[in-house]
């Protein structure tokens, strides 16, 4: 009887376990990451169903087989390196455009994690690795659609610049700009409207400001600039508010028609 009570716990022991595992694949498999278990020797233990589609492969052909036949050499002298040192007991979190079999090159962040056992050795790695590839495509037409309009900024004939809405401090000026005002980029950047006194008359810059925040935008108000050496122009100004960062900001365009207007004169 003692026996068969002893075979009963071991039948139900296993049976929990088996039932854990199950539990645990099913986490595992819903997680829209690929998560994979190496033993010390980089072998397969486990691998859930995101990687194996990733890679094109059923399960039961990855478990026990090391990473390299899987992932190809290419790959694997990527990850290599980086694996022994998680394999010394570093947790480890990195970017990398891998190959993968079935869906091809892939930018994943990748989050390696020792697997320590009671004693304190390290007995494999835990990977989970999360594809970045729309993100960071995004991130980076981002930063060339920036780059563009920054050119298109700066080779504007107009005299333009980005200030803050709240205290009309310099974000940006364009080339024009410098080039009408006699500043330099180093002298205007950081500073305000105020600072530069660049309106002849700060009436028309509050009745400006308050038609912009009114209505969101003005266009050819016509007023008078200063120059850096004392010197006046007449402009038509137009303002706009753009958001960046959550603030909002004013965009400024002034187009100096101090010649037309002594035309006009004559």
């Amino acid at each position: 009887m003692r026996l068969q009570a002893i075979v009963a716990a071991q039948d139900k022991l296993i049976l929990q376990t088996r039932e854990k595992e199950r539990r645990l694949r099913m986490i595992a498999d819903s997680i829209p990451a690929v998560v994979v278990h190496l033993d010390a020797d980089l072998h397969f233990t486990f691998a859930n169903a995101a990687y194996c589609d990733w890679h094109g492969i059923e399960s039961r052909d990855i478990m026990g087989r090391h990473i390299k036949d899987i992932v190809g050499p290419g790959t694997y002298k990527v990850v290599e390196p980086k694996m022994a040192e998680v394999l010394a007991g570093n947790a480890l979190t990195f970017e990398a455009e891998l190959i993968y079999r079935r869906v091809g090159k892939r930018i994943v962040q990748i989050d390696y994690v020792p697997d320590v056992n009671d004693e304190g050795e390290v007995i494999g790695l835990i990977s989970l690795a999360q594809n970045v590839t729309e993100r960071r495509q995004a991130e980076e037409a981002l930063v060339q659609s920036e780059r563009r309009m920054k050119t298109v900024f700066d080779a504007a004939p107009t005299i333009s610049s980005i200030t803050t809405f709240r205290d009309g401090r310099f974000l940006e000026v364009n080339n024009a700009y410098m080039e009408g005002t006699g500043y330099s980029r180093e002298e205007i950047v950081g500073r305000t409207v105020g600072d530069l006194g660049l309106w002849v008359n700060l009436e028309d810059r509050k009745k400006a400001v308050e038609t912009i925040r009114r209505y969101g935008s003005i266009q050819d108000f016509e007023t008078r600039f200063v120059k850096r050496d004392g010197s006046v122009f007449s402009v038509l100004y137009s303002g706009v508010t753009i958001d960046i960062d959550g603030e909002p900001h004013l965009l400024s365009i002034a187009v100096d028609i101090t010649e037309r207007k002594q035309a006009e004169a004559n």
